[in-house]
Parts: C-alpha cells; structure tokens; sequence
C-alpha cells in the first residue's frame, strides 16, 4: 500500500507492506523486508512499515505482537506483529 498526503513539512509518502506469516517469524520478515524495500524503492519513499499477521491457533499474544526497526541500503522500516 502507497500513501501520500500533505504534512506541515511537505508531502509525506509511504509504503505499507502486509503479510501473512508462514513458516519461522524470521522468513517471513526477510521476505517482506526485502518486498517492502522494493516497492519503496519503486515508490521513491523513505519510509515504510511492515505488518506481520500470525494466524497460528496456539501462539500466546506476547509471542504474536512485536515492534522491531531494519535498515539496509538507506531504508528503514518498522516491523509490527499481530
């Protein structure tokens, strides 16, 4: 997801990426890191947020909500569980 809108200091442009996890926490964030980078990139965005949903019927809330930071090659995003 792409959004713009105006903000006090300008124009505020963002990617939002989503994904279902499947399989270790930490595949699934490689790979939506890497997706979010992307779109970013393509977008011509600083800042992005990924979003993991984990379905899994017996984890405990405290192992599904997270908040974590990952930069690489200029991009930072904010990796939130839920």
């Amino acid at each position: 997801l792409y959004v713009e809108w105006p903000h006090e200091s300008g124009i505020q442009q963002l990617v939002i990426e989503a994904k279902l996890r499947h399989g270790s926490r930490e595949k699934t964030i490689e790979k939506g890191f890497e997706q979010t980078v992307g779109y970013m990139d393509k977008c011509g965005t600083k800042e992005g947020y990924l979003v993991i949903f984990d379905r899994t019927p017996s984890a405990k809330w405290e192992e599904k909500i997270f908040k974590d930071e990952k930069s690489a090659n200029g991009f930072k995003i904010k990796i939130y569980g839920m």
